[in-house]
């Protein structure tokens, strides 16, 4: 097993990808393997030291990209597994040689296999590549298709993210919010699928029960910014993009997360790593990542994220932190990574299953 390469492919180093390659790195450095990352795009404003940009402009080039990872990995490369996140790393990989080793394609979002173009692809070239997800519910997607479930989630440095956690005090005075209000943050992209007009609504009732003064603050920004600001309250606050926001997580009294339908819910992993309550439909995949320690709306609509929001606000946070720790040291973090490779390792032949 030594000397053996994980090799991860990846679109670009946008965020999830830049961050979670290196947590994979980390994993199989634990388990005594080395690691390679090629992102097939140009690198973006925090590159992965080390890493490997193709930097194509035109990912629909795909037989040029087959070809630039052939010349890049070699034939004799030692692969003990490769890791093609997202739908066009893994059809540049399997028209190259890769899938003669251990391959897995990850599913980032839903629907990677429902075109029956992509179906007939996977019989006609992919046969011995493995699919995952990377919550419960896109895995069980993918295994309506496949025939096997497999999960390789997303995760973070829970530790460092820990210790760079700032103060509730701290947060709110570098955010400019209230010191004593009862404080809702909405974080992520403004788009219609996010639905923060939802989460708008759904706050304006909460406000109007809620004994004391409370606030809405929208972390990030995007297409829907202009007319949620035509339609907010005075106690509605658009902070815009915030870098490294998961550090500013211990201002909320409260995380609102009222997206339709997502794959994974990275928010929610951060928030809950930060004792934060978090506010979300009782499907999908934030609700996979939270598990009983999410706080669901009993209907979908701005009553029913209104009432989840009141059982948040009498959450006990001091519970809720050590066991959102807990959770997330047991699934989500770099240790629960390494389980999950090696599982796969072993699966695959590649490990006999003895400890690294």
């Amino acid at each position: 097993m030594a000397g053996q390469v994980l090799l991860q492919l990846c679109p670009h180093d946008s965020a999830p990808f830049g961050p979670l390659v290196e947590i994979y790195e980390q994993a199989a450095h634990s388990l005594g393997l080395r690691a390679k990352s090629i992102f097939l795009s140009r690198p973006g404003a925090q590159p992965v030291p080390g890493a490997i940009y193709l930097e194509f402009d035109d990912l629909t080039r795909t037989a040029d990209l087959s070809r630039a990872l052939d010349r890049e990995v070699g034939a004799a490369a030692d692969l003990a597994l490769v890791l093609c996140h997202r739908y066009r790393s893994y059809w540049a990989a399997v028209r190259s040689r890769l899938p003669a080793h251990l391959c897995v394609a990850v599913a980032h979002e839903y629907g990677l296999l429902g075109r029956w173009q992509r179906r007939l692809n996977r019989r006609l070239f992919a046969r011995r590549v493995r699919f995952a997800g990377v919550s419960g519910p896109v895995a069980e997607e993918l295994a309506a298709v496949t025939g096997h479930r497999l999960v390789l989630p997303n995760a973070l440095d829970a530790g460092a993210q820990r210790g760079a956690l700032l103060t509730a005090e701290a947060a709110r005075a570098e955010l400019g919010l209230p010191a004593r209000d009862f404080v809702v943050g909405v974080i992520g992209r403004l788009h219609y699928k996010k639905r923060p007009q939802l989460a708008l609504q759904a706050f304006s009732e909460f406000a109007e029960t809620h004994k004391g003064a409370s606030q809405l603050a929208f972390l990030g920004d995007g297409k829907e910014l202009p007319l949620l600001t035509a339609r907010a309250p005075e106690n509605a606050r658009f902070l815009g993009v915030v870098p490294a926001a998961w550090r500013y997580f211990a201002a909320f009294d409260a995380v609102l997360y009222p997206a339709q339908a997502d794959s994974f819910g990275m928010v929610a992993l951060e928030a809950m790593n930060a004792g934060v309550p978090v506010v979300c439909k009782p499907r999908h995949g934030p609700a996979d990542v939270l598990g009983e320690l999410g706080f669901y709306a009993d209907e979908d609509s701005p009553a029913g994220f209104a009432r989840a929001l009141s059982r948040a606000a009498g959450a006990d946070r001091e519970v809720l932190l050590r066991a959102g720790r807990q959770r997330v040291d047991q699934h989500f973090s770099t240790a629960a990574v390494a389980r999950t490779l090696d599982d796969l390792l072993v699966a695959g032949g590649q490990r006999s299953g003895y400890p690294p």
